[in-house]
């Protein structure tokens, strides 16, 4: 399959069909590797639904080469042995038999460059980690949901597979690819076992008073908002400005059901923050399947609250873009109208504290979904925020760039700045280590299904659910 010294060699077609969860959904793989003097090693991959012909063209670049010669030679006797497999066999495969066989040695060999390709994603600062490994990650983990594919393992096993690759890497230069191995699975019925069919949003919703309310109107114009930011530069309460967003209808994410559809029946698999806040020393993330996720982290806080059970542990899925990941939940979403204003500049005493940050060509999107108690620690974000309220109710408040002093930003932390994260616990106020918070000056409000809140960039701000929700911010600049 590989020549170490590249010498020239004849390209030659190599062509795999899958056989999907049905008898009748069918994967065709076929690609061409090409070995010249140079040490640039392609391999060209066409991708084929045979049911309506869909078709994604991947390549397999030269920057996996960086990965060494011996990976790529699992990478392509892998697809080898698949395609072996394929050809003398026209059921799945049963496991006394040499063909499964074949297929569990494929997994094995991908699970080592899964776990190589980890090692170094972990090894480099996330913005710094070479191309390749990010690819050899994807690759692998398609050519892994493939080999399961055909060996007719569960859906939950294809899934998590290929949204590991999804979530690790954001699937790379073969996203499409993944995308399509993931729409092929189509569970009919969610694994959960308590799933209820709505939030019951409103109940037991925590009642907080508001001193310094943050400005509000009602669903402006684009050139008002506009005008707005401009002059003023203060946070701004827009009411019932998203309420046509298919995620607001009746069918939408207030309902447990929408969701799970959405996910794949909860199979997908989503990063979890487990803890009350990043800033405490027990916090961590976790990756579980969605519905997992809404057992035991978002529905139990019903429960908690109406039997006034000890509060459990708090997860929350906290900035995550779930959208790009899942894009049937992106549907429900519409970019607003506000995020492609233009931004007032940034004043000059503030240059040093504010940094100003490449233009985005869209505006970044993260979801924010949890049970009531679920916190984001007073920081600052690096762009301007449209925080927007789908299900449930959130409290917020917010210091100017101004009261920076006050709130004792942090500094390195474990070798990660953490500047823009404040030492001060709103929850917990130690008033004679911090005595300057005192005096600084705020502004709060609390934001609803259909509001956003506009967060100028710089603005620190906390963050509390004040009953089950779920948030979007679009980041822009």
């Amino acid at each position: 399959m590989h020549s170490n010294n590249y010498t020239q060699q004849n390209s030659s077609d190599i062509h795999v069909s899958f056989k999907g969860p049905s008898n009748h959904t069918k994967k065709f793989l076929s690609f061409t590797p090409e070995y010249t003097h140079s040490p640039d090693i392609s391999c060209n991959i066409e991708y084929t639904h045979m049911d309506n012909d869909l078709a994604t063209n991947i390549h397999l670049p030269y920057a996996l080469q960086m990965c060494g010669n011996s990976v790529l030679q699992l990478i392509f006797h892998a697809i080898a042995n698949i395609q072996l497999v394929i050809e003398n066999t026209t059921d799945i495969p049963c496991e006394d038999t040499a063909l499964y066989v074949v297929l569990q040695h494929v997994l094995d060999r991908m699970n080592d460059c899964l776990q190589l390709s980890t090692e170094m994603l972990y090894t480099y600062k996330f913005s710094s980690v070479p191309l390749a490994w990010k690819r050899l990650y994807a690759y692998a983990s398609a050519f892994k949901a493939m080999a399961e594919m055909s060996m007719h393992q569960t859906e939950a096993k294809i899934l998590e597979t290929l949204d590991m690759a999804l979530i690790m890497t954001g699937g790379v230069d073969i996203k499409p690819l993944l995308m399509e191995l993931v729409n092929t699975q189509n569970p009919k019925t969610s694994p959960g076992q308590k799933i209820l069919s709505t939030f019951d949003v409103k109940k037991d919703i925590e009642q907080v008073e508001i001193h310094f309310p943050i400005h509000s109107i009602q669903c402006p114009s684009v050139h008002t908002f506009q005008n707005n930011i401009l002059v003023a530069r203060q946070p701004l309460i827009i009411k019932n400005s998203i309420n046509h967003w298919p995620a607001l209808s009746q069918e939408g994410w207030v309902r447990i059901d929408t969701l799970l559809k959405k996910t794949h029946q909860g199979l997908r698999i989503v990063p979890v923050e487990i803890g009350r806040s990043y800033t405490d020393q027990t916090w961590r993330q976790q990756l579980m399947p969605f519905y997992k996720f809404l057992e035991k982290y978002v529905l139990q806080t019903e429960e908690t609250s109406s039997t006034c059970e000890t509060i459990k542990e708090i997860g929350y899925l906290a900035q995550h873009d779930i959208f790009s990941q899942i894009p049937a939940l992106r549907e429900g979403i519409i970019i607003p109208d506000y995020c492609f204003t233009i931004p007032p500049p940034i004043p000059s005493h503030l240059q040093t504290f504010i940094k100003e940050m490449p233009l985005l060509e869209e505006p970044l999107l993260n979801a924010w979904f949890g049970g009531k108690g679920t916190v984001s620690p007073l920081h600052t974000d690096p762009y301007h925020n449209i925080f927007s309220q789908v299900v449930g109710w959130k409290y917020v408040r917010l210091y100017a760039p101004e009261e920076n002093e006050a709130l004792y930003p942090r500094s390195f932390e474990g070798g990660v700045n953490m500047s823009n994260t404040s030492q001060v616990d709103l929850d917990n106020l130690d008033t004679k280590k911090f005595p300057k918070f005192l005096n600084a000056k705020y502004v709060e409000g609390i934001i609803g299904p259909g509001d956003c809140l506009y967060i100028p960039v710089g603005w620190w701000h906390y963050v509390r659910s004040l009953s089950i929700s779920f948030s979007v911010s679009f980041w822009w600049n």
